[in-house]
């Protein structure tokens, strides 16, 4: 989406200084457009809030039952914490989107393993601690970790940051790395 704005002609070339154009000097695209910025922002922002009172009962959680399950939900929890963090802080901070992209594929596959694992443990359980579906659950962890290499192998992402300093990815592709 192209951001520009439309002036009146008696608008002088010293009124077009970036500090002096108010909201009302943009057209209507782009005041749609920075109102979805926005709104992305106060979106990631209640996340985050959701997310801190989630890593505060899972510690204590974790602290009062010193299991190795607890301290899995514990680093899934945080991992969410630092993605939902990376996303809301990306518009003040120099970062390039592709770093914040690689950070957020990395750890929400891992994020993916490790609810999985949680799941499996729980069925395995469940399941008078079946080895078929250890096995085949082991088996579906392994494509999380498998997605990170392919995406690392034939993954492109093109981004940029809008005017806001939010990413936008363009469109995902894959391609074959030459």
């Amino acid at each position: 989406m192209d951001i520009n704005f439309e002036h009146s002609s008696n608008v002088t070339l010293e009124a077009m200084n970036p500090f002096n154009i108010t909201y009302d000097d943009l057209n209507e695209p782009t005041r749609s457009y920075l109102r979805l910025s926005t709104f992305t922002i106060a979106y990631l922002g209640m996340c985050l809030s959701c997310t801190i009172w989630q890593v505060i009962t899972v510690a204590e959680m974790a602290w009062r039952k010193r299991k190795w399950l607890h301290y899995l939900l514990l680093f899934e929890t945080l991992a969410c914490f630092v993605t939902i963090l990376c996303s809301v802080l990306n518009p003040f901070t120099p970062v390039d989107c592709i770093t914040r992209f690689w950070i957020a594929i990395i750890v929400v596959n891992l994020e993916g393993c490790a609810i999985q694992t949680i799941l499996l443990y729980k069925a395995y359980i469940c399941y008078d601690r079946s080895i078929l579906l250890l096995i085949l659950g082991s088996l579906i962890n392994l494509g999380y970790i498998a997605l990170i290499f392919i995406y690392a192998a034939y993954g492109k992402v093109p981004t940029y940051k809008d005017i806001i300093g939010n990413c936008v990815l363009n469109n995902r592709t894959y391609q074959r790395n030459l």
